[in-house]
């Protein structure tokens, strides 16, 4: 996969995220907060387009580092995503995370975008495992995990708070050795 910027199915691409998509990655999230905030405890904290720059400035950093891999999604070039893989050198893993705003479900693209990362933990990076963590009550985001091969490995009960609200986390892995065989 081209690091840069990639196709990933007819007309959507992932791409690493670069300061000037600052203002587009603002308006994302302002546009779905209520979505969002049901399943990412960070998105009440992003109240401007300086908390992205920000953002975009250590992702960048943790590019260069080999340690955090954050790719916007874009259909008809449009940012409609972020599809995201943190590097645990130590460990050789990764947690790959996504989110697209709400007008953007359904569509298959969460999935697409996740392949074509969890390919690059795989083939480029050499990881042994990925995993996802994901909210129990967003089962969207764990039908996600499912149809890229991931399996439900464990439950924390009450691990994750969203919006005043204790919710169990899911934690869905795949290792090398399954994605090869497949």
């Amino acid at each position: 996969m081209e690091i840069l910027r990639s196709f990933i199915y007819q007309d959507e691409e992932i791409g690493i995220l670069l300061p000037r998509d600052a203002d587009d990655l603002f308006d994302l999230i302002k546009s779905s907060r209520r979505h969002l905030a049901r399943f990412l405890p960070w998105v009440d904290a992003v109240e401007s387009v300086d908390d992205e720059r920000d953002f975009i400035r250590e992702a960048v950093l943790g590019l260069g580092e080999g340690s955090a891999y954050h790719f916007g999604i874009w259909v008809r070039r449009q940012l409609c995503g972020v599809v995201s893989l943190e590097v645990d050198q130590l460990n050789n893993s990764g947690e790959l995370g996504y989110y697209l705003g709400e007008r953007f479900i359904g569509r298959g693209t969460a999935t697409r975008a996740g392949e074509a990362v969890v390919a690059f933990a795989f083939a480029n990076l050499g990881l042994n495992r990925v995993e996802a963590n994901v909210s129990a009550h967003n089962v969207t985001s764990a039908m996600v995990c499912q149809r890229l091969g991931m399996a439900m490995e464990s439950t924390a009960r009450r691990a994750i708070l969203l919006q005043g609200t204790y919710y169990d986390r899911q934690t869905f892995r795949l290792l090398a050795s399954d994605y090869l065989k497949s």
